[in-house]
């Protein structure tokens, strides 16, 4: 079978997503909406045992790679609610 070479990883782990979580300085709801998802979602994700794999591993690569794109436009609000002011393009 021949190998498969990817430019991004083929999935990613618990302690990934709350490693990247928490060095942009986000909360599980804040880093929930960032990537459009539910607090629970990432929470799953975050206690997983299992490896992750699907359309999230490019958007967190992508996150990890350029995440000034992702929060120039991300206000905090005095609810820590992380609000974008603006799509982001």
């Amino acid at each position: 079978m021949k190998e498969k070479l990817f430019a991004i990883p083929e999935y990613t782990t618990a302690e990934d997503i709350k490693d990247l979580r928490k060095r942009l300085k986000l909360t599980q709801k804040e880093f929930a909406e960032l990537i459009c998802c539910g607090k629970s979602t990432v929470e799953r994700w975050e206690t997983s045992k299992e490896v992750i794999k699907g359309p999230v591993v490019l958007l967190l690569h992508m996150l990890e790679q350029y995440p000034d794109r992702f929060l120039q436009e991300c206000i905090h609000s005095d609810s820590g609610i992380c609000i974008s002011t603006s799509p982001v393009h």
